[in-house]
C-alpha cells in the first residue's frame, strides 16, 4: 500500500491523493427515475473517503469501522433527507439534483496497529482526516455561512 504523503509539491491535487493510495470506488449520480444512487463497491474496512466533482475535492470524511457501512449511511440519508441532517448531506443532494456526478475515492487506513509520537498515542485515521481537511479546505467540510462559498448547497 502506498504511503500517504502530504509534504510533496502539491498535496492539494487529486492526482497526488491517488498516488498516495486513494482509489475511485464509486460515483453518486441521479438515476433514470430521478433518485440519488451511488454505484460502486466500497471496502469493508476503516479509512478515509473523499467526495469529488470535476476534479475538485468537496468533502473529506472518515469511517472508523467500515467505509462500506459509512457510505451506505449516506445512501439512506439521501432517500430520507430531513432538514436536520448535516450540511454535507444537503450539499450532496443538491449536486446530484443538478445532474452532477460526485465521485467517491477511498483509502483504507488500518486502525488495528497502534501509532505513537514521542510515546504518546496517535489516532492515525483521525489525524490523516484532520490533516487533509486542513490542507485541502474542502467546501462541504466548512462550518457556518461565512466559511461556505455561495456555490455550495448549504448555508450553515
Amino acid at each position: 500500500m502506498p504511503e500517504l504523503i502530504l509534504n510533496s509539491p502539491d498535496p492539494k491535487t487529486l492526482n497526488h491523493l491517488i498516488a498516495s493510495g486513494f482509489c475511485h470506488t464509486g460515483t453518486w449520480r441521479r438515476s433514470d427515475q430521478g433518485h440519488p444512487v451511488c454505484d460502486g463497491a466500497f471496502p469493508d474496512a476503516p479509512g478515509i473517503y473523499l467526495f469529488v466533482e470535476d476534479e475538485r475535492i468537496l468533502y473529506v470524511g472518515s469511517a472508523e469501522q467500515s467505509l462500506c457501512k459509512r457510505l451506505r449511511e449516506y445512501m439512506r440519508n439521501q432517500r430520507n433527507l430531513a432538514p436536520n441532517k448535516r450540511p454535507v448531506h444537503h450539499a450532496l443532494a443538491n449536486s446530484i439534483n443538478n445532474l452532477g456526478n460526485v465521485k467517491v475515492y477511498t483509502r483504507i487506513i488500518s486502525t488495528k496497529e497502534e501509532h505513537s509520537y514521542c510515546k504518546l498515542p496517535v489516532d492515525l485515521l483521525l489525524g490523516v482526516e484532520s490533516g487533509l481537511i486542513k490542507s485541502l479546505n474542502p467546501p462541504w467540510n466548512r462550518r457556518g455561512s461565512k466559511a461556505a462559498p455561495k456555490d455550495t448547497a448549504y448555508d450553515g
